[in-house]
């Protein structure tokens, strides 16, 4: 089920969102200070932002959301009655964008959108007896040890019996050392033999792989990447 946010002054907007989705997990608030009080506890699937609130805008909930330890990736879509304001949000990296009043059948197609991308940027494993799902964005990094891998999410770490060599994933995902594939999404820092993740994680990068990451950082510098 997905886990859905709407930050939106306006109680028939929550009235709406609550029978347009009701298949969906819906946090909603009235009020930006509310929402910021789980913006780094609760990892969301889709969040809806209303760019004009009592106590601060859209766009600074957004610019806070991209900082978010578990958050930062989340898809955001913006909703006003005005479109003045639509390219200061774009440093935010919005989704899209919805205009007021909201027709359900838009809400409906752009979380089902959103739902199927999900899907399909994702990996499947057994932990244990449970077969678990987890999309790309969450996976921060993986971890090779003998017949197991150790999948860190950015809020909980799965033990599946694979090779590293089992998942093909291209890039953010690099291969650092022989036991260890990172999404350089999350990096803080690279050094010349290791490098600092956002979840306070140190880890190793081996000479073998050192060349490849130094001429992928070069090509994205270049933006070829």
């Amino acid at each position: 089920m997905m886990t859905i946010v709407l930050v939106d002054d306006d109680n028939a907007i929550h009235e709406q969102f609550s029978s347009v989705l009701p298949d969906c997990q819906l946090e909603m608030f009235l009020d930006g200070t509310s929402f910021l009080k789980v913006v780094d506890i609760q990892p969301f699937d889709i969040i809806f932002l209303d760019i004009y609130l009592p106590d601060t805008t859209g766009f600074t909930l957004g610019q806070r959301i991209r900082s978010s330890p578990i958050n930062s990736f989340c898809p955001i879509v913006y909703l006003s009655a005005y479109t003045d304001a639509v390219l200061d949000l774009f440093s935010t990296q919005p989704y899209d964008f919805l205009i007021k009043p909201l027709d359900p059948d838009d809400i409906h197609h752009l979380v089902r959108s959103i739902r199927y991308g999900s899907l399909m940027n994702s990996i499947e494993f057994n932990h244990g007896r449970q077969l678990v799902r987890v999309a790309l964005r969450d996976l921060v990094y993986m971890e090779s040890r003998g017949p197991v891998v150790q999948i860190h999410t950015r809020l909980n770490t799965y033990r599946t019996y694979a090779k590293l060599s089992d998942f093909f994933l291209e890039y953010p995902f690099f291969r650092i050392h022989q036991s260890y594939l990172v999404n350089l999404d999350y990096v803080l820092e690279i050094g010349c033999n290791k490098l600092w993740l956002c979840d306070g994680s140190v880890l190793p990068i081996s000479r073998k792989y050192q060349k490849q990451l130094n001429h992928l950082l070069l090509e994205l510098a270049r933006g070829r990447t």
